[in-house]
């Protein structure tokens, strides 16, 4: 549920548009007032936000009320809403320019890949120097991987996330292929 407890503040904001592809832009609207009040009220010391589909918001109020921002991203919107949406060229490049613009309104940005980075510094021509890569990852402490066992038993090399061209897949699956040569009980799961 969106309204579970945190150990911070949180607000939920509710979009009417569910439906529609117009509830990105409602939410935006309601964004930058809740966004606002929360900010002049609390004055957080930074803004975070994971791209989503528009994402002005954090941006403009970032600059407005000088609270540095970062941006986090996982993909590159206009091509996702490309593909996904099947919007016309117009509307592809009207997302493209939202994005690059909420690029430029953060301080610093936050990619999952090398490949997003040299992505935004070519396509959107965001300054290497404001660009952090931080990958995705497991905590192997908590998360202990079990001991290999040689009986023959499979062993999975695997992927969860989005088939996009940016996520590196291509490197899992040459790597099995290396793996397999010398291990032939490794298997691949993409999911």
């Amino acid at each position: 549920d969106a309204r579970e407890s945190f150990a911070f503040p949180a607000r939920y904001i509710p979009v009417i548009l569910k439906n529609s592809k117009l509830k990105f832009v409602e939410y935006e609207i309601r964004l930058l007032f809740v966004l606002l009040f929360a900010c002049l009220r609390r004055r957080p010391q930074i803004l975070y936000t994971r791209k989503g589909f528009l994402t002005l918001v954090p941006g403009v109020i970032s600059r407005l009320l000088r609270i540095p921002s970062i941006i986090e991203v996982n993909g590159i919107i206009a091509d996702e809403v490309k593909a996904g949406f099947g919007l016309p060229e117009g509307a592809v490049r009207l997302f493209a320019l939202f994005e690059k613009w909420s690029y430029r309104l953060s301080h610093r940005v936050v990619t999952v890949t090398e490949g997003l980075k040299t992505i935004l510094q070519s396509r959107y021509r965001i300054p290497a120097e404001r660009i952090v890569t931080i990958a995705n990852g497991v905590n192997v402490t908590r998360f202990a991987p079990r001991q290999i066992q040689e009986n023959g038993e499979k062993i999975y090399l695997g992927f969860v996330g989005h088939l996009v061209p940016w996520a590196g897949v291509e490197y899992l699956i040459r790597a099995l292929a290396a793996v397999r040569t010398h291990r032939p009980e490794v298997h691949g799961l993409i999911v």
